[in-house]
């Protein structure tokens, strides 16, 4: 092969017209999204940040040292979201980012990422621009973005996050068998996935359900290395978490002050009840206010109605992996 073959070879496969447009549509939508998501909360720049959740998070960062990351703060468990606390501890000690602003804008550019990733997995199964755009708008602007102006909730963005990633590699590799490469990548993001908050294992479920369901043993397993992992890391360097805990939640039309503090009735049919209701109120949001209490907002519900059919109509009439997504 002549040097001029060599050169043409080598332009051949780094510019390949597919790609670029992929990529060029990809960059694209995550400006239309990031500029949706400015205009709809740019405004939380302006609010006072001094909310309790930001201070208690700050003072914690301002006194732990680095042996005290895997712990996470043990003053809030049972939660334990070591690699959410170690996206605060890193900004505040290392940069001195203890300006709250900046940590709004940082939960903004995370909130879009989350809804950028839908485009993605839409875009790939439908390898339509138009729906996958569409669901990535309705993420922008779901209420639950509120959570924007309080620093920790960034877990729930990173939580999504890498559980999308996942999300996306396994819908992008169909039928082809997993690389070791590629497997342990798929572990190590669901397993991030749960560390950034424990709703996050919710995506290593669903992948290893889906992942049965068809038979894909090699990304079944990775699931189940991601769980174990979690586990296996819980216990290791915060005993389980399992400190005892107060706080008031719904229960059906009602509040009631629950204390987590053992396995008896109280606990148990509260926790069947939160299991329930999160499921309900993710996918038909309006059922449920503030604190898991029955309320229902009509036009919401109306609204949610109306996307669960379309949800429902995927799962019917499109690929496999669409099951996977609404798990």
């Amino acid at each position: 092969m002549t040097q001029a073959q060599v050169k043409q070879a080598l332009a051949r496969s780094f510019s390949n017209p597919t790609r670029d447009r992929e990529s060029a549509i990809a960059v694209a939508s995550f400006g239309t999204l990031l500029l949706l998501a400015c205009f709809v909360y740019g405004r939380i720049l302006e609010l006072n940040p001094f909310v309790g959740d930001n201070v208690r998070v700050l003072f914690w960062a301002d006194g732990a040292s680095a042996w005290d990351l895997p712990l996470g703060d043990s003053v809030a468990y049972p939660e334990w979201r070591p690699l959410a606390y170690l996206t605060v501890w890193l900004p505040y000690r290392w940069w001195h980012l203890d300006h709250l602003h900046a940590h709004y804008v940082i939960n903004l550019l995370l909130w879009t990422g989350c809804a950028w990733l839908v485009c993605l997995i839409v875009h790939r199964l439908t390898h339509s621009s138009a729906p996958a755009l569409l669901a990535a708008a309705v993420v922008v602007t779901d209420q639950r973005a509120v959570v924007l102006v309080i620093v920790l909730e960034h877990a729930n963005s990173m939580a999504c996050i890498f559980g999308l990633i996942a999300l996306l590699i396994v819908v992008s590799a169909r039928d082809q068998r997993f690389t070791r490469l590629r497997w342990i990548g798929l572990s190590l993001l669901l397993l991030a996935s749960g560390l950034s908050k424990e709703y996050g294992l919710a995506f290593t479920g669903a992948v290893a359900v889906f992942s049965l369901l068809e038979r894909r043993r090699d990304v079944a397993t990775a699931a189940i290395a991601a769980g174990v992992t979690y586990a296996l890391l819980r216990f290791g360097f915060a005993g389980g978490a399992m400190a005892p805990y107060c706080e008031e939640v719904g229960y059906f039309f009602t509040l009631r002050n629950v204390c987590y503090d053992g396995f008896h009735a109280a606990v148990v049919n509260q926790a069947a009840y939160n299991v329930v209701a999160t499921g309900v109120g993710s996918i038909l949001p309006g059922v449920f206010a503030e604190w898991g209490e029955v309320g229902i907002a009509p036009r919401q519900v109306a609204t949610s109605v109306v996307w669960l059919a379309a949800a429902a109509l995927g799962w019917s009439k499109g690929p496999a992996p669409m099951r996977m997504t609404l798990l």
